[in-house]
């Protein structure tokens, strides 16, 4: 829940990856699609898994 009162973070890695996850459940479905599209476009294709090849193919 937001604004919920949590207990303290003392490693910055904790705290990056709490606030990673916290942040992944308020982006909607159209949100994450255009940060796919982001990322395959702008990503090297080596680096592409086949589905995102396949997604970057389907955008261009």
């Amino acid at each position: 829940m937001c604004g919920a009162v949590g207990t303290n973070v003392t490693s910055s890695r904790l705290a990056t990856t709490a606030g990673r996850n916290h942040a992944q459940t308020h982006i909607s479905a159209d949100d994450r699609a255009a940060l796919d599209a982001l990322k395959v476009t702008y990503m090297p294709e080596a680096l592409l898994t086949p589905s995102q090849r396949a997604l970057r193919d389907q955008l261009t």
